[in-house]
Formats: C-alpha cells, structure tokens, sequence
C-alpha cells in the first residue's frame, strides 16, 4: 500500500505540470503560433473548372463481324488483335463438331426419305383398307350422337325436372314444419316454458330451411336456364360434328384412291424439305468461320465494350470463350474519325453537360492532345460498376474527337480526358485548405491588426486545389493556410483549477487529492 501511494504522488507531479504548461502555451502562443502561419494573399486570377477521367479510343464507324451460327459456340481459334487483314481473311473458327455429327444424321435421313418414295404404291393399299374401316366407325359415332339427343330429350332431362321439383316441395313442407315449431315455440317462452335460446335455436331452424328452399329453388332455375339449354346444344353439336365427320371420311376415302400423285408429290415434298435442311447445316458449317468483309484493323468488340462499361463476358476474346448467335465478335473500322469512350463519375454530374469542349491526351502517342466535344451521356448509371461497387456510380459517355486520321493512333487505346466545365477570366481563388467547414458554413481565417479573425465566405466551383469565393473576401486581404483548431477541439479544463488557492504549491495539491482518493478506494 505505502508503495502505491508513492508511485501514485510521483505521478501526479510529473503530469500536472505539463498539464499547466499546455495550457499556457494554448493560451498566448497558440495566438502568437496562428500569426507566424504561412499566409495567402487574395488575388483576382484565372479560374479553370475541369473534370479529368480516364478513356479508351474507338472508332465512330466500323463493319461488324457477326456470329450467325445458331445457339452457342466455343472459339477454337482467333486472330491476333491490332492485325491488319485483307477481305476474305479468316478471323474466328468455331466449334463445329455437333454440326459435323448433325449433318452426318441428315444424310441418313435424306437416304430414308428417297426409300418413302419408293414406297408410296404399296401404301395406297394399305389406304383403301384404313377408309373402309373409318367409315365404318364414323358411322356408327353418328348413330350413336343422335341416340345420345334422343336419351337426354326424352329422359334425362324429364327425371332432371322432377327430381328438382321435389327437392323444393321437401323444402316447402320443412320451412312450414320450422314455422309452426317456431310459432309453439313463441308461446310457450312467454309462459315461460321455453328458454330463449331454444327460441333462438327454431328462429336458426326456419331461417336453415329457407334457406334451403331458396337452394332447391335456385338449383332448378339454375338448370332450366342454362344447364338444360347447354346440354341440347351440345348433344346437337356432337350430332353436327358426327355428321360431318362422317361426310369427311366418305370424301376422304373416295380422293385418296385418286390422290396418288398427290401422295408421291408429297414423298417429293418431303425429300425435298430433308435436302434442304442438309444444306444449312453445311452452310452453318462454313458460317463457323468468320471471314473479314474489308480490308482493315482487327478490333475486338469485347475491348470496346469494356471501355465503354457495358456488361460483357468476364474474359475477352480468345480461345475457349463461348459466343452466342448474332453476337458481335470483331469490329473493322471504316472511319478515320474517332471517339473516347470514359465512365463520368456522379459527383461530376452537377457541373458536366453534353456539348462542354474537351480536351484528350493519348497515352500511347506521348500524350499528343487532341480537341473534342462531349457527345453522349448515359440517362443512367452503368449496371457494371454498379454490380461492382453499388455505391460507385458511373455514366457511360462519349467524346467525339475533331481531328481526323491522326497517326499512330488505333482503337482501343487509353487516354486521358480533361472535360471542361467553367473557365473564369479574372476571379477571386483561394487554396481549398484554406477554407473549413463548421456547421455546414465555409470559414476562413483573415490576418488583421487585431490578429486571425474568423469570417465567413460564400463559395463556388472548384478544381480540386483552388476554390472560388464569390464573397467575403476582399483583393489583397491577407489568410491563412493552415486555420487554427476550433475552440470545441481544445480541453475544457480551465487552469485557473491548478493556482494556488491556500498557498499550496499546485504540485503539492494534485497531490493530497490523489492521496485522499486512494484512502476512500477499497482494497
């Protein structure tokens, strides 16, 4: 305990002092400190508001190259990207080992159909023996339909009427039975006979019963006006139709024994048809290599769709990848006119807008500068970066470059895009670390006789480094760089609680109040 005590009253005149110390020297030389700061004289300067992005290099027209091959392919092979080729090139080769396979069975069915030809004669035999019999049958179905009619007309439907008569007579004599129990019912609970609830229990009866009554009542209303109607017509109908079937079967029988050539003209059809389909997959065969249409550049679609942040396959164009019908594979520029395709950021949406000059740096031909204009910009964020990082949202947008046919430079290139949103001739700036932010209010710290004097500002556009201030500075007035902490980062101790009140040294002082502390603290 005696050692706790003395390790404890050693700290405490180690710490209070520096304590004091810090607190003199926030006092008078934090305000000596802020007047020594590096400072910035306001000027009026040009002010120049750009938005600097990333990009890639396309081109404004191009001759796609297609897969037309139906379902989906795997690519054996394809040529280098950046290549130049001549028409009739060929670019991409793919899998076509099912449509080898496919074609094989076609041949087999093509040889089957020659057969079915050969074999139209002996089936008109074989036709005349199938009439007779469907006449036969659709005969006696015809019979049959009419005695079916006659059966609901005569019986069914009669039966139907009494049946349902019945049921509401049984009805009537239960509602006048209910009623009289209710009404001895009445009687006997006003002489006290009878609880209420047992008259509640026949009242529940009679209204049970009419209830019923009003069933059996809608039942045959219910069938007199629809179900009764319904069944006639259909019963007529399936006469209607057995008639007809069976005038079909006569004439069927009596043109197939003079259908003949119909019959092997058909076979012909049929053969024909199989040809047919033989040669589309030997054109799909040849369509699984894709040829240049020009003479050119070879530039994969996939790299331009990267650029341009559309959602494509996670790997590009290559050995393996599969591609699907009528997806465009290689583009071939045609057109000496480029663009720069970039993904606008959305906190640049607010000072950019289609139509503001550019200008583009091309990396790969030592950062030559090229004019532009913004064309293009998407209404919406690009489902890729979103599907990446859903809260970095970007919007697809295009440059169109002025100059035309400039060497060296090819699509897919990167490049860097300087978009400019404001240019100021003559404008108040000052440097952003200037200016702070306290309560949603811009405040910046100007040297007067009196010393630092905070003030507020109103701001407006910046470009990263220098913001302008629209008012509350003057030309040649002088501020800070460096703006001193906030009075609410300081300690609220006040060091008027370390002077000597009773002519104890404030060491000594800490020191009683430690040692007091740790007499009241339990062991």
């Amino acid at each position: 305990m005696k050692n706790n005590k003395l390790v404890n009253a050693a700290l405490c005149l180690i710490i209070l002092p520096a304590v004091i110390l810090s607190f003199s020297f926030s006092g008078e030389d934090a305000e000596e400190s802020a007047t020594n700061s590096p400072l910035y004289k306001v000027k009026k300067a040009p002010l120049t508001i750009k938005v600097t992005v990333p990009g890639t290099i396309t081109s404004s027209q191009s001759v796609s190259v297609v897969n037309e091959v139906k379902g989906s392919r795997s690519v054996m092979w394809v040529i280098e990207e950046g290549k130049k080729v001549k028409k009739g090139d060929l670019l991409v080769e793919l899998e076509n080992s099912d449509l080898v396979d496919e074609k094989e069975k076609m041949e087999i069915q093509v040889s089957d159909a020659e057969l079915a030809l050969l074999q139209a004669k002996e089936d008109l035999e074989i036709v005349k023996k199938q009439g007779e019999a469907d006449l036969k049958d659709s005969q006696i179905n015809y019979d049959f339909s009419k005695q079916d009619l006659q059966k609901y007309t005569e019986g069914e439907y009669i039966q139907k009427v009494k049946e349902l008569k019945a049921n509401i007579t049984l009805a009537e004599a239960q509602v006048e039975r209910a009623e009289d129990r209710l009404n001895w019912t009445k009687k006997l609970n006003k002489e006290g006979y009878v609880t209420n609830t047992e008259l509640q229990t026949d009242e529940l009866s009679v209204q049970r019963e009419n209830l019923k009554l009003d069933t059996a009542k809608g039942a045959f209303d219910l069938y007199e006006k629809f179900t009764h109607p319904k069944a006639v017509t259909q019963y007529e109908r399936l006469v209607e139709r057995r008639k007809f079937e069976l005038e079909r079967t006569q004439h069927k029988i009596s043109s197939n024994v003079f259908n003949y050539k119909a019959r092997l003209r058909s076979r012909e059809v049929d053969l024909d048809r199989k040809r047919q389909k033989l040669a589309e997959i030997v054109e799909e065969i040849e369509l699984c290599k894709l040829k240049a249409p020009i003479n050119g550049l070879v530039v994969y679609a996939s790299s331009q769709q990267s650029s341009k942040g559309r959602k494509t396959n996670s790997q590009p164009l290559e050995q393996g990848v599969t591609v699907k019908q009528r997806e465009t594979l290689i583009r071939i520029p045609t057109s000496q006119k480029m663009h720069a395709s970039f993904k606008l950021p959305e906190t640049a949406l607010n000072i950019i807008r289609k139509g503001m000059a550019t200008s583009v740096q091309v990396d790969a031909l030592n950062s030559i500068v090229l004019n532009g204009t913004l064309q293009h910009i998407d209404p919406m964020p690009n489902p890729g970066s979103l599907w990446m990082n859903p809260n970095l949202k970007e919007y697809s947008s295009e440059v169109v470059i002025a100059e035309e046919d400039v060497k060296g430079m090819r699509p897919g290139m990167s490049c860097k895009i300087d978009i400019l949103a404001k240019h100021f001739d003559s404008t108040i700036s000052v440097p952003a670390q200037c200016v702070i932010k306290e309560k949603k209010k811009s405040i910046v710290y100007v040297v007067t006789q009196n010393g630092p004097e905070k003030r507020e500002v109103e701001t407006g556009m910046d470009d990263g480094v220098m913001v302008q201030i629209k008012n509350g500075l003057a030309v040649k007035e002088e501020i800070m760089l460096a703006p001193p902490l906030e009075e609410s980062t300081k300690p609220e101790v006040a060091p008027e609680e370390f002077e000597m009140a009773d002519g104890t040294p404030p060491a000594t002082k800490a020191k009683k109040k430690k040692k007091s502390k740790q007499e009241k603290a339990p062991l």
